[in-house]
C-alpha cells in the first residue's frame, strides 16, 4: 500500500507532487501513510483476513485458493 501511495503521489504522469511538496509535507505524508497501513494491517489481523499479496503468494506456493488461515492446533 505504501508503494502505491508513493507511486501515485510522485510519478510524473499521475499526481507529480515532487516539485510541490516540501520536506515537511513529504514527512507528514510518509507518517500518515505508515500509520494508515499499520492500522489497516492490525484491523485485518483482528478480523482474520489475509492481505491481497498474502493470498496471491499462497496461491502460487500451494496452488490452491486458500483464503483463510489454518486452525491452530494446541
Amino acid at each position: 500500500m505504501q508503494s502505491v501511495v508513493w507511486t501515485v503521489a510522485f510519478t510524473p504522469y499521475l499526481l507529480d507532487l515532487s516539485d510541490t511538496l516540501t520536506v515537511a509535507t513529504t514527512a507528514v505524508l510518509a507518517t500518515v501513510t505508515w500509520t494508515v497501513t499499520v492500522l489497516l494491517a492490525d484491523r485485518m489481523r483482528r478480523a482474520d483476513h489475509r492481505g491481497p499479496f498474502e493470498i496471491l503468494i499462497g496461491r502460487f506456493t500451494y496452488r490452491t485458493g486458500v483464503s483463510r488461515r489454518p486452525a491452530v492446533r494446541q
